[in-house]
């Protein structure tokens, strides 16, 4: 994380992040992320495997 915090959503297992934390999944791990500050969030997420094409939808 760049900036902010929220949670991340791995697999179905929720964890809180926050900034400078870094997290690794491979192309085959489902996830999402929540801003649950008060403040803008910033990622950095590099997809070097995208498995389809819906993986990368609404980014």
């Amino acid at each position: 994380m760049i900036e902010g915090e929220g949670t991340i959503i791995l697999d179905g297992v929720e964890q809180k992040v926050q900034k400078e934390d870094v997290i690794c999944c491979s192309g085959e791990d489902t996830f999402a992320f929540h801003n649950t500050g008060n403040h803008e969030a910033r990622l950095f997420v590099v997809l070097n495997k995208v498995p389809d094409e819906s993986y990368a939808r609404d980014i």
